[in-house]
């Protein structure tokens, strides 16, 4: 799996009739981030705007799961 997705493990208890099913969701790596480091990596303009950020370290593409999770 991406290092981006998280599951998220849901509370199981003793009587629930039913497993909960985990929940995936992205972090996205500008939550790391907190401040703009000196001499960090650029993409080309024409590349900035194909990838919608100007730093490769920034970048997080978007791409929904399309299978269920498994815990």
């Amino acid at each position: 799996m991406d290092p981006q997705w998280r599951v998220e493990k849901r509370y199981h208890g003793s009587h629930d009739p039913c497993p909960p099913k985990p929940r995936a969701y992205i972090v996205p790596p500008n939550q790391y981030v907190t401040f703009q480091p000196q001499g960090i990596k650029q993409w080309s303009p024409r590349e900035a705007i194909r990838h919608g950020v100007l730093w490769p370290e920034l970048f997080s593409p978007y791409a929904p799961m399309d299978k269920e999770v498994r815990s």
